[in-house]
């Protein structure tokens, strides 16, 4: 079976998912509606029940909004929806959810 990778791009407004195959061709992409939490538990939880298991995937990509450090660690407030997010680590919080090596950028 192909592996396959998953982009997420945070926004403020929605979550948009893509999978591709190992030469970057779309397979598949879907989007969600970006919801308001007070805990980032419950946002990282919805983050990653979106994601699709229809698909073997190898490796995660993740664009966020505001500054994120050399540690994938949020350094900025964006959105209202995503400010939850401030002072987590992306590529850690993803991966204690779902266990699937994450890298993230800006």
């Amino acid at each position: 079976m192909d592996n396959y990778r998953l982009g997420i791009d945070i926004g403020g407004t929605n979550i948009k998912y893509l999978v591709s195959d190992k030469d970057y061709n779309i397979i598949d992409k879907w989007s969600v509606s970006t919801e308001k939490f007070n805990d980032y538990n419950d946002f990282y939880d919805y983050l990653c029940e979106n994601t699709s298991s229809k698909y073997t995937i190898d490796i995660i990509g993740v664009s966020s909004p505001g500054l994120i450090d050399k540690n994938s660690y949020v350094k900025s407030f964006a959105s209202e929806k995503v400010k939850i997010m401030y002072n987590t680590n992306i590529n850690e919080e993803i991966y204690k959810r779902i266990e699937i090596k994450t890298a993230s950028i800006n």
